[in-house]
Order: structure tokens, then sequence, then C-alpha cells
């Protein structure tokens, strides 16, 4: 028999601590533990008109708000307002795309249902370029220890893609050209919006059905949409654990359920874009996807449109602190002399004089020993 007379043993744990992890990004060094963290954001999106996906043109617009169109575009996270009140000097942001998957008719302000985008029009989060994205994500979030360069809300990044002047597709890549991804999320648990702890994306608008030509020119000063979301993360922000802890309350049909999810999205309106800064810009999805946007589709032409979104972000995160455990052991047969280095030990003259059958061993060790980062765990 083998067997080794000294062993070292180095083991990962987790411990629950009160302080920030230390070498994360910006957003994980900002929220506190065990509680909710609210925060107020702002977004830009462009919308592409998909709905007639058996139509003619194989996925064409068919000139309404409908099923199969989608959404993408940018999230400026401003502040944060619980527990404490904080300017996040634009060093957080998101990028989203979804889909809508279906609308309910049966009541005065339809329930509009969102989920992850079809691939291979270019428009998943993988596709757009968040690395590490999964399939059922719609949303990521990067962070920048100092401001980004531009405040996209206000400015314009300028032509930092392709040649065809300022589109979408440059406001997105100074996000993911600059920051860091902190927290990705999306539907997870089904069957979606059937409450418990079930994932949900719901709107409520009397534009279901409406001509795309609406949407086009719909002012900044008019709310045409409410939504709340309820997600599920597959990335969450660097030391911390989201769970299930924040309640979200959705619209009917059906009638009202609700649930706890990781990530939620509340209190969302959503307003036109027409006399918004630089919306000539980023209402342009050119060069994100050949879909068209908002245009007839007799004349397969794609006219820009979006959208301006306001909400509120919300999670209760754990904190997760990295320590290390370490211990060592001998045999309690004490019969090794040094000689006999490749591990092998004779039996019958050891204290214990144990049968050849049984190993006995004496352990010692700590736990929390110090790591390679402040602050150090103790234990």
């Amino acid at each position: 028999m083998t067997r080794k007379p000294l062993l070292i043993i180095a083991a990962a744990c987790l411990f629950l601590a009160l302080d920030a992890p230390a070498q994360t990004g910006y957003l994980s060094s900002i929220l506190v533990d065990g509680v909710v963290n609210g925060f107020e954001d702002q977004s830009r999106e462009v919308f592409f008109d998909r709905s007639d996906v058996n139509g003619p043109f194989g996925g064409g617009p068919d000139g309404i708000l409908g099923v199969g169109d989608i959404l993408t575009g940018f999230v400026r996270i401003d502040n944060k307002v619980s527990p404490d009140g904080l300017d996040l000097n634009n060093q957080v942001y998101a990028i989203f795309s979804q889909e809508i998957t279906s609308v309910d008719d049966s009541d005065a302000g339809s329930a509009i249902r969102f989920g992850p985008v079809t691939p291979g029009l270019g428009l998943t989060l993988t596709e757009l370029g968040v690395a590490g994205a999964a399939a059922s994500d719609m949303v990521a979030v990067f962070s920048r220890n100092v401001p980004f360069s531009t405040n996209l809300i206000l400015n314009s990044p300028g032509d930092r893609v392709g040649a065809g002047g300022v589109t979408m597709a440059d406001y997105l890549d100074l996000i993911l050209k600059e920051g860091t991804l902190e927290l990705t999320a999306g539907l997870s648990d089904g069957p979606f919006c059937t409450g418990g702890d079930s994932d949900c994306f719901q709107a409520t608008s009397v534009l279901a059905g409406a001509s795309v030509g609406t949407l086009a020119t719909s002012s900044s000063s008019i709310t045409i949409a409410n939504f709340i979301a309820g997600l599920e993360t597959s990335i969450d922000p660097a030391g911390w654990l989201l769970t299930d802890a924040v309640t979200a309350g959705f619209f009917a049909p059906p009638a009202g359920p609700f649930s706890v999810n990781e990530l939620v999205i509340s209190n969302g309106a959503v307003r036109g874009a027409v006399g918004v800064a630089n919306s000539a810009e980023w209402t342009d999805g050119s060069e994100l996807s050949s879909l068209i946007q908002c245009g007839a589709d007799s004349e397969r032409e794609s006219i820009p449109c979006g959208f301006v979104n306001d909400a509120d972000f919300v999670l209760i995160p754990k904190l997760l602190l990295a320590c290390r455990f370490t211990g060592g052991g001998v045999d309690t047969d004490l019969n090794w002399d040094g000689t006999l280095e490749d591990g092998s030990m004779r039996r019958g003259n050891g204290a214990g004089n144990l049968p050849d059958n049984i190993d006995r061993y004496q352990m010692g060790g700590q736990a929390g020993a110090n790591t390679g980062a402040q602050p150090q765990p103790k234990g």
C-alpha cells in the first residue's frame, strides 16, 4: 500500500462579509449588502419592424407594432437612490436587446411580453459584441472606474464604426470598448409571467397593433407605454451573489401575479423620440442590422425610429468574499523515517500497531488564512 505521510490541503471557501470586495468594477464597489439597492436610469432604443415573420419578404415589416418586432439600445444608469444617494457620474451603462414574443389585446392597454432576440439577425447580445452573454440574456451592464468619455444621453460619440455617419452602433461601440462587463440578465425561470420566481418582461400600451408611422412621429412629451421586468442574472457583479429576493408585480392579463426575481426593472415609461437630442443618430439601426425599421412594406424603405425610456433598476445583493483554508496532517503510526520518500510505509512497528487495512491521520489547520487582497478574512 502507498500513502503520503504528509498531506497539505488548500481549499477555497466563501464567507459573507460586510465590506465591498477589492479589485472589482465600479458598480460592484458601490453596492450595499443585504438591502434594496435602487437606481434610476434613462435609455435610448431603436425599433425594428419584423412583425410579418411569414410575410412576402421573409420577415419584412408589416407596418404595425407586434410579435417579432425588436428593440435594441443603451441605458445610462444615472443615480443610486437607495439605500444611499449617489450620482454615478456617467460611470454605468447597459446594452439591451429584446423581441416582442406575444401581444394580448383582451384588455384596454394591451399586455406586450418580451423575450431574448432570435439569433441570426445581428441583434442578440452576443451578436452585438457582449462576450459571455447567455442566449437567455437581454441586458448587459457595464461600468468604468472613471467616467465614460461621452455622456451618451446628451452628446454624440462620433462615427466610430463604418463610414455611414453616426448611428446606434457607434453608441454601443463606445460602451463595449470603454466599459467592463459587470452583469447580464434575461429570462430563465419559466413558465414566464406566472408569479412565484418566474421571470417576466412585460409592457402595457395602447399602441400594440398601431401603425409604425405613429411610432416614428411620437413626441417625447407623451408616455406611450409602461413596462416592468423581473429577470434572472447569468453574470453577477464581481464578489456578489444575486438571488430571487426583489418583488415585481406584473400587468394584467394575467391578473397581476407577483414574483420575486434577482433583478427588477420597475416604473418603466416609454416616450417618443421626436425632439430628443441626437435622435437622428441613435434611432438609426442601419449599422446594427439589415432589418427594416419604420417603413411601408410595399416600398421596402427604412425610416429610422425609436423611443426614449426611463425606469428604476433594483436588486438585493449578497456579498461573497473569497478566503482560504490551509491545513496539514500526519499518519498516527509515526513510522515514516524519511527513507521511503515514494510514500510507501512499513506496518507493525508504529505507535498504534495498526492493521494493514486501516489508515489513521491526525489533522490540523486554519480557516480564514490571509489572502492576496484586502480586506483580509480572519477565522
